[in-house]
């Protein structure tokens, strides 16, 4: 489609032609104007796609009708951005492409025989015979398969990430008889176990969607103190925190405050971003704390007037509505900063390799640059009642967890493979499951059959939480905890983390871990051992080299200047202003703000007024995928122990990065 347009034009005309009812051409006769940045003239295919589509039984997010949908609106709000262009296109629009007379190698003639027709589809135009009828030629086109359609994206399939169609939301998995699993636990007793390839195997190889791994921080010697609120409040008083303002509810519901018709239960979690200060914080959470214990005296007072028969009775009475009290959640502390928070950052890297924040064995360390809470530490600074509503870890990463204390933290963690279900639940309740803020109900969930692993976190527990794994947390003391997120260097972290990205993408929501450019760095620099991860790897940089050349002689071609910038290894990753999709290596750049081709072109069809830029040659990514390999001689896990041993397997540009 890409190098020849006007011949996949030609093609998705004759197959309406042919059946007006295609939907699958419409939806690639859409994509092809969306490339060449006709937004009118790929929504009214999209619009049609739709209209057919809404005829498909389909199952929630299981049919392709959100994903037009989300097509739709995506274009819709490019066309309000921006300033149309109204220069010549290099397509025909839709009603001039209807007039447009069909090649003849589309329009071969169908042998009649009953054998052929009822063979497979051969991927060569069919033959045809003529329809006495109509006087027209009946023709058959191959339409090539496009975003809308399903793709199983299995470890085992030979498939490449980046250029295949993204992928729909899992199926429901099979029923399953246990609702309420219990959570896996693990004692570590000594050091030998904590840097044991046991452990790392257990949480990494199990299919589990969340572990508790208990000792841990004992038995490494970590001063827990250093993430008191204490500690903060005399090394960094003044450093930045938000704050979320929410309602104080109980762990397992969560009811509408404001409804004038009575209070009933919802999924929308209703929460206030505001900001403030360590200090200022410190000062509340310490407040709540004395208010607490003023009231439990009051009550004790109020309970001792009280006959043992009246108390009894008042606890097992029905419960009633309380007045809601707002709180305040401290949230998004970051640690980031080595002259701020270096004993801190230290401090966690007497961890084993698979947890450290940095490591040769984290994928996340080969990003070269920050990514705020997923390879530096975020800290979070709670009151009982505190939650982090229902997600998913940004593109499906696996998290860890440290509760600091002194209290406890209750969590509910759902696997992986519900979250086509979760997804479909909060599209029906006007809730946007990637960025929208939701407490599941458990009484929906046992209704839906979706079983939730619940658990209570001490201080000092530290919980694992697998690629993918649904996840909500409620804070049942005062408590302070430290998160973080680690890159395993496995196949199915990899595809996992590329299907969000390409869902994301889909979705017009921004993936904060720039997988292209994540994958160059990981074939420039790290030692893979994984033979499968090396074959995704390698899917996604032949396919972006090929965009990258294709684009190139084209945009040569059309007579545009593009001038190499180069890139230094702690760079940033550019997203586009417009779409918020990642931009790798062509970058087009107006008023010194990056955009993609796409939404560049939306702007201005010849690209007037802008600069374009390339971050990489055309030579050096093709001598960095021919040296990309799997290693089968790297340092065995046990060496990488130490810390200093552990980084120095990254590169010197990586090694020196404080994240």
């Amino acid at each position: 489609n890409q190098s020849q347009p006007m011949d996949a034009l030609q093609a998705y005309i004759c197959a309406i032609q042919i059946d007006n009812n295609h939907s699958a051409a419409w939806t690639n006769l859409g994509i092809l104007y969306e490339q060449n940045a006709q937004p009118s003239d790929a929504i009214t295919c999209y619009r049609k796609a739709l209209e057919l589509n809404k005829s498909i039984d389909g199952e929630g997010m299981y049919d392709p009708l959100a994903k037009l949908q989300s097509r739709i609106k995506t274009l819709s709000r490019q066309s309000s951005n921006k300033n149309q262009n109204n220069a010549a296109v290099p397509l025909p629009q839709i009603d001039e492409a209807w007039r447009l007379p069909i090649p003849s190698e589309l329009t071969t003639k169908k042998d009649s025989s009953d054998t052929e027709r009822s063979s497979t589809p051969s991927t060569k135009p069919s033959p045809t015979k003529s329809d006495e009828s109509s006087g027209k030629a009946e023709v058959k086109a191959e339409v090539p398969g496009h975003w809308a359609d399903s793709i199983c994206w299995n470890k085992n399939d030979n498939i490449k990430p980046v250029f295949n169609a993204p992928p729909s939301p899992p199926r429901r998995p099979s029923p399953v008889s246990n609702l309420e699993p219990t959570t896996p636990s693990i004692k570590v007793l000594s050091r030998e176990d904590a840097f044991s390839k046991i452990l790392k195997d257990i949480c990494i190889t199990t299919n589990q969607p969340v572990f508790v791994i208990k000792g841990l921080s004992k038995v490494l010697g970590l001063d827990l103190s250093l993430f008191s609120t204490r500690t903060l409040l005399n090394t960094n008083p003044d450093h930045p925190i938000e704050v979320r303002t929410q309602w104080h509810q109980p762990a397992d519901e969560n009811w509408e405050v404001h409804n004038s018709q009575g209070r009933r239960k919802t999924w929308h979690c209703e929460s206030q971003r505001s900001f403030s200060t360590v200090a200022k914080y410190a000062q509340y959470q310490a407040s709540t704390f004395k208010e607490f214990i003023q009231e439990e005296q009051e009550k004790q007072t109020v309970n001792s007037d009280m006959s043992e028969d009246i108390q009894a009775a008042k606890r097992k009475g029905p419960k009633r509505f309380t007045t809601f009290k707002m709180i305040k959640f401290g949230t998004n502390v970051d640690l980031s900063d080595q002259k701020k928070w270096g004993p801190q950052i230290a401090e966690l890297n007497k961890m084993p390799p698979f947890c450290r924040v940095k490591s040769s064995v984290n994928m996340l360390s080969y990003t070269g640059h920050k990514i705020l809470g997923m390879n530096t530490i975020q800290l979070y600074m709670k009151v009982p009642g505190s939650r982090t509503p229902g997600h998913q870890e940004n593109n499906n990463m696996a998290a860890l967890n440290l509760n600091i204390g002194p209290g406890d933290c209750e969590w509910f963690v759902v696997p992986a493979d519900y979250w086509g279900v979760f997804h479909d639940i909060c599209e029906r309740k006007k809730i946007n499951y990637l960025t929208g803020s939701w407490w599941p109900l458990l009484e929906d969930l046992q209704k839906e059959n979706i079983p939730c692993y619940r658990f209570l976190q001490h201080s000092g527990d530290l919980v694992w939480i697998s690629p993918g794994a649904i996840h909500w947390v409620q804070a049942k003391g005062w408590c302070n905890n430290i998160a973080w997120n680690t890159g395993l260097l496995t196949c199915d972290q990899y595809v996992t983390a590329y299907a969000r990205y390409e869902w994301n993408k889909l979705l017009g929501v921004k993936s904060i871990v720039p997988m292209k450019h994540l994958s160059w760095n990981l074939a420039r620099y790290a030692k893979l051992v994984d033979a499968g991860l090396v074959a995704q790897v390698r899917h996604c940089l032949e396919g972006t080299l090929s965009y990258c050349k294709e684009t190139r002689d084209r945009l040569i071609k059309e007579g545009i200047e593009i001038k190499f910038h180069g890139r230094e290894a702690d760079d940033w990753t550019h997203y586009c202003e417009i779409c918020e999709a990642e931009v790798f290596n062509i970058l087009f750049v107006e008023s010194r703000k990056v955009h993609c081709e796409s939404c560049a072109r939306s702007s201005s069809r010849d690209l007037k007024n802008f600069v374009l830029l390339e971050e990489f040659t055309v030579d050096d990514l093709t001598r960095t995928l021919k040296n990309f390999k799997a290693y089968d001689d790297v340092p065995s896990y046990e060496k990488l122990e130490n810390f200093k041993e552990d980084i120095s397997n990254l590169p010197p540009c990586l090694r020196d990065i404080h994240f």
